[in-house]
């Protein structure tokens, strides 16, 4: 019989060993790492420490620091800028079959900060965005599934399998009706939600999905990010859309009323991780696994620019600041830049060596 000490010592060996198998291999690719306020003045990123730090993105200086639970992947902020959605990667306990994240939400601002409410989740949060008048919050998970939280009080609202489609990524389109989720394939939902926007809803009440959903066609292999307009019923998706391969090397412009690819601005394009629309929605940065950064217009397909940043390692998330500024996290979020989008030159850098 072992002592408790070598019984407690053995538990968290345990849970060291599922958080690194968790945290390591890839850094869960998940694009949502970074997130910019709506109104451009503070920036969020989930790094590497169990923490998101919030800079302010005019003074480039750490406004605070949140601690974490577990390990963030996915940060996203409220159209007021007031709360901020944070999910975890997954950890497997107890024996447990599933690995089990967080997706809490925060009044950042207050001091200290505040956690308002956390939720597990089945898995790594991989996408994560808010509904553009603020009443809900979508993820989508490790297990192929997806989640639509109250923003106010962590209530769900609605959840669903989307069956044989691991998740890389979410977007919610400008009217809040339509969610697109990039994975195996990708997918356009339209979930029936509750248009009281504080539900009545019991605990153990049945929430799985009632929501239609359409394919994109001509998708001939996975998807693995995706950004929405905020103006029109569109997105910009990386994913597999020329014929051409299985892998997703190619990026389009994506008619969300009518389910189906507008254009495909690049295909062939080895290693992409990431994707951001310009607030003035003519260029789109697309981040890759070897540290560069293009930039397109989705109108046109033409390439406005290009450029490396190999101090950083892999481009796991960006976020325009404006029109002419990006900002952008490494692995793990170890660095966070702040880079010229016209020369491509760094500004700025926020955190890392």
């Amino acid at each position: 019989m072992p002592s408790n000490s070598s019984w407690i010592l053995s538990i968290l060996l345990c849970l060291m060993a599922n958080l690194a198998a968790a945290t390591q291999d890839d850094d869960l690719s998940s694009p949502r790492r970074l997130a910019v306020s709506d109104d451009h003045r503070w920036i969020a990123v989930a790094t590497e420490d169990s923490t998101v730090k919030i800079w302010d993105a005019a003074r480039h200086e750490l406004k605070c620091t949140l601690p974490l639970q577990l390990p963030g992947t996915a940060v996203a902020f409220s159209p007021n800028g007031e709360r901020l959605l944070v999910g975890t990667v997954g950890v497997q306990e107890n024996n447990n079959q599933y690995y089990l994240g967080q997706l809490s939400a925060w009044n950042w601002q207050a001091d200290p900060p505040q956690e308002l409410w956390r939720v597990e989740t089945m898995g790594h949060v991989m996408g994560l965005a808010v509904e553009p008048n603020g009443h809900w919050v979508a993820a989508n998970f490790m297990y192929a599934s997806v989640a639509v939280h109250e923003l106010e009080s962590g209530r769900r609202w609605r959840y669903w399998q989307e069956r044989g489609n691991p998740p890389s990524d979410l977007a919610i389109d400008y009217t809040g009706k339509k969610i697109a989720t990039a994975g195996q394939a990708f997918i356009v939902w339209e979930p029936k939600l509750p248009k009281d926007p504080q539900p009545q809803l019991e605990q153990n009440e049945p929430l799985d999905a009632d929501a239609s959903k359409s394919f994109i066609s001509g998708l001939t292999g996975g998807a693995i990010a995706c950004v929405t307009s905020r103006r029109q019923s569109w997105a910009v998706a990386a994913g597999a859309f020329s014929g051409k391969t299985g892998h997703a090397n190619d990026v389009a412009v994506i008619d969300l009323k009518n389910c189906e690819i507008v254009r495909v601005l690049v295909t062939d394009l080895d290693g992409i991780t990431c994707l951001a629309l310009s607030p003035d929605e003519k260029s789109v940065a697309v981040g890759f696994e070897n540290g560069a950064i293009r930039l397109y217009d989705p109108s046109t397909k033409t390439l406005l620019n290009q450029w490396q940043l190999n101090d950083i390692g892999p481009v796991r998330s960006l976020s325009f600041l404006s029109d002419n500024q990006i900002a952008v996290t490494g692995f793990l979020g170890r660095h966070v830049v702040i880079c010229d989008s016209n020369s491509g030159k760094v500004l700025v850098k926020l955190w890392g060596n």
